[in-house]
């Protein structure tokens, strides 16, 4: 298979093609360059009826080539025997053409005369379908103008359909193969729909069709699969289509390993699904769509061929409109599928369906918000999408005018984005404070989206307003002798320009009694809280402490200050108790299991690939072999956990680089796991023993929550009874929540390969654990220890 990878490509191949279209082909132009970013998409193949539409379509998926030798056939009004003849076509190379059942269309045969004008051997139809769809008349016809005709049927359209499948294995020497597995379709063969979302890709890859009453599955066909090797079934269509019976039997077919059902709530849900299946097993199908008409089939039996030049998924649509979920598929989509072709005139799709179906596809230029504060040199600029970091860190892309109309760029600017998340932004720094009045600007159209170079983001401007918003704090203050007395003091996120010692103020209950000063450590990392302690002093309980009004004020232009702020020192000698914690556990971050095999001077990793089903400690269940075997195979049983590939491997025949290769290229491995060789080297034995992957592990996140804040707390504070944490284990840092460990709520992280066991397992906080008043926690083990609650 053939794999372009560039939507400009994609767009390229669509005008090229085009250009190459006889006078029945109607070409609509493309809309006008605006601030999105649309597929290059309208161009529509079609002809003035069916047998004219297949004709354009094989002359644009065959380069308007002269000298072909082979054609297939199939009828033009009848749908049942053309859904299996995609992957004979695809196998033999041939364009696909429609005529009526009874009598050769004069366009078809042109159609295959001009195709064939300067071939220099015989030249070959293959008809598919008895004479009740394609006549005996039709044969005689081809035989006299000089092709030699052959007939693939059945007595039925399911026996049909088998003969198409054994003349593809003949013709291609093997089946196609999707996911690893050489795979057949099978659909309803009373229900056109979900089979030709598939031809394209059974085209390509020359994977059969086979057909269903949908509550049987014939021996015949059965018998068919296995002559031809099937190794996985894959069910196009729901159960009203295909029912759970005949997917079973199809399991039960000797040779099949896989069963799968791909089927939506209609048969434009299918299209959607399968579209996403194929765009895994092939990335490139998801860079071009053809819309079909979903309730007429002649344009669309043709349609095959050209899914397979451009690599694209068939979409059915309505005449008027387009369905929901295919509608919803092109918006997920936005960001890979480059050009949209429509096959068929505008009464089997309309233009409005198109003009729909583009919209879906078309990417919305993104955007720029801009935060700003007055006073303070730091502005941030938030993306809608994730956005070329060259462009988007280019300090020259971002401008402040100031109110007299002095432009100046930043003076740095730092883009970052975090996927995990979503966020894209840029952190810019100024050289001077901005003041109300000064006007920010994001220039767009120098910012590029990051993999598509001609999508930019919209310009945005903000402008800096007056800060109006008084400072506010509190303090929490305990009594205690001089020195050892302290008050917590936090102040709002608004751009305090300062706080010191002397803004706090003892003033103690007692006339005549001595006021206490502080000394303040500075504000604790990342957050607003300063820790003061006491000096000169006792702080009585009852005592206040205070911030006069005025002490603090913004950094704004025109500064605003605070209101009053006190607090009543408290006597504290209560200890605090751990009161409960919460779990969560997940593959998502957690360590990958991992095994290294032996066998000779090099050695061979396998590792759970990140965001497969054997990431965390699932992988831990699984174990490779590697033994010595005539041919090559890789066979991946998702049961048994068990990984087995086998190739020669007698000493000097192979090296660790030669079974990771082997092993990455089978899709079903790779889905889970990532081979390579750590040593290269020759692989001496003729059997590496079977070795299983060991470190998996899941990520967990524990939620301890205390009776009151606290002034420390580390991670090896806490002890686990039942289960394991490993490293990187931490208390999670926390912006804006005093550093994380400074509050009532701590979250551990860490990971663990073990099973909790709620209510049973439990976590032991150490009496190294204070509060803000250096109380520890409780010695009584009762108190410090608390089981283990999910969720």
């Amino acid at each position: 298979m053939t794999i372009r990878n560039s939507r400009v490509t994609k767009r390229l191949v669509a005008v090229a093609a085009a250009a190459a279209l006889s006078t029945t082909l109607l070409v609509l132009p493309t809309s006008p360059v605006s601030a999105t970013a649309s597929p290059a998409a309208t161009v529509r193949i079609a002809g003035l009826n069916r047998y004219l539409t297949s004709n354009a379509v094989a002359t644009a998926s065959h380069g308007g080539a002269t000298n072909l030798t082979k054609f297939v056939l199939a009828s033009g009004t009848s749908c049942a025997d053309g859904l299996s003849a995609a992957s004979l076509a695809g196998a033999l190379g041939a364009p696909l053409l429609l005529t009526p059942g009874d009598v050769l269309s004069p366009l078809t045969l042109g159609q295959m005369q001009g195709m064939s004008a300067d071939a220099a051997t015989a030249k070959y139809v293959v008809i598919v379908g008895g004479v009740n769809a394609v006549s005996k008349a039709v044969a005689d016809q081809l035989t006299a103008t000089g092709y030699i005709v052959s007939r693939m049927d059945g007595a039925t359209r399911y026996a049909t359909a088998d003969a198409v499948a054994a003349a593809t294995k003949l013709n291609n020497g093997v089946i196609g193969s999707f996911g690893g597995y050489r795979t057949a379709f099978l659909a309803s063969g009373t229900n056109f729909a979900d089979a030709l979302s598939a031809s394209g890709y059974s085209y390509e890859n020359k994977i059969p069709v086979f057909l269903t009453d949908g509550d049987t599955l014939s021996a015949g066909t059965a018998a068919e699969m296995k002559a031809a090797g099937v190794q996985q079934v894959i069910v196009l269509g729901g159960v009203n289509a295909v029912s759970d019976a005949v997917l079973t039997a199809a399991g039960l077919v000797s040779g099949v390993i896989v069963t799968k059902r791909i089927g939506g709530a209609d048969r434009y849900e299918t299209a959607t699904l399968l579209a996403t299946a194929i765009g895994v097993d092939a990335p490139a199908f998801k860079l071009s769509a053809l819309l079909v008409s979903g309730t007429d089939c002649p344009d669309a039996l043709a349609a095959s061929q050209y899914a397979k030049l451009t690599d694209s998924v068939i979409l059915p649509v309505k005449a008027d409109s387009v369905p929901t979920a295919i509608s919803a598929w092109l918006a997920t989509n936005q960001l890979t599928v480059g050009t949209l072709v429509t096959i068929g005139g505008t009464t089997a799709v309309s233009n409005a369906t198109v003009a729909a179906a583009k919209l879906a596809a078309t990417i919305t230029a993104p955007t720029a918000s801009i935060v700003t504060s007055d006073g303070s040199v730091n502005a941030t600029v938030t993306f809608s999408a994730q956005m070329n970091a060259g462009d988007a860190g280019t300090i020259t892309n971002y401008t402040r005018t100031t109110a007299t109309g002095v432009v100046t760029d930043a003076a740095t600017a730092t883009y970052s984005y975090v996927a995990l998340t979503g966020v894209s932004k840029t952190d810019l720094t100024f050289a001077t404070a901005l003041n109300p009045g000064d006007t920010i600007r994001v220039l767009g159209n120098a910012i590029n989206h990051v993999t598509i170079p001609n999508l930019k983001v919209a310009s945005a401007t903000a402008t800096v307003t007056a800060s109006t918003t008084a400072p506010t704090g509190a303090i929490t203050a305990y009594s205690g002798a001089a020195g050892a007395a302290t008050a917590w003091v936090t102040v709002s996120l608004n751009g305090v320009a300062s706080f010191e010692a002397g803004d706090l103020v003892h003033v103690p209950a007692a006339l005549g009694a001595t006021a206490a000063t502080f000394n303040c450590a500075g504000f604790i990392t990342n957050t607003t809280t300063n820790v003061c302690t006491s000096a000169g002093a006792v702080i009585g309980a009852g005592d206040t402490v205070t911030i006069a009004a005025g002490e603090l004020q913004t950094a704004a232009f025109v500064p605003v200050k605070n209101a009053a702020i006190t607090a009543t020192a408290v006597t504290d000698i209560t200890p605090p108790t751990l009161v409960s914690t919460r779990y969560t556990t997940g593959a998502l971050g957690g360590a990958l299991a991992s095994a290294s095999t032996t066998g000779g001077t090099g050695v061979l990793q396998v590792k759970a690939r990140a965001g497969g089903a054997a990431e965390g400690k699932a992988g831990n269940a699984w174990s490779v072999t590697v033994a010595q075997e005539t041919t090559t195979s890789v066979t991946v049983n998702s049961v048994t956990k068990v990984v087995t590939v086998g190739m020669d491997i007698t000493e000097g025949n192979a090296t660790q680089s030669d079974v990771a290769n082997v092993l990455n290229a089978n899709a079903a491995f790779s889905a889970l796991f990532v081979a390579n060789s750590t040593t290269d080297g020759t692989i001496e034995d003729t059997v590496i023993a079977t070795t299983a992957l060991t470190t998996g592990a899941d990520a967990i996140s524990i939620v301890a929550t205390f009776s009151e804040p606290l002034s420390s707390a580390l991670i090896g504070d806490f002890t686990f009874t039942g289960f394991t944490v490993s490293g990187p284990a931490a208390i999670k840092t926390v912006i804006g929540t005093d550093d994380g460990r400074l509050i009532g709520v701590l979250t551990l992280t860490g990971t663990s390969a073990d099973v909790i066991l709620p209510g049973v397992d439990t976590v032991t906080a150490a009496v190294a654990i204070l509060d803000r008043n250096s109380v520890a926690v409780t010695g009584t083990a009762a108190a410090r220890t608390v089981p283990m609650i999910a969720g």
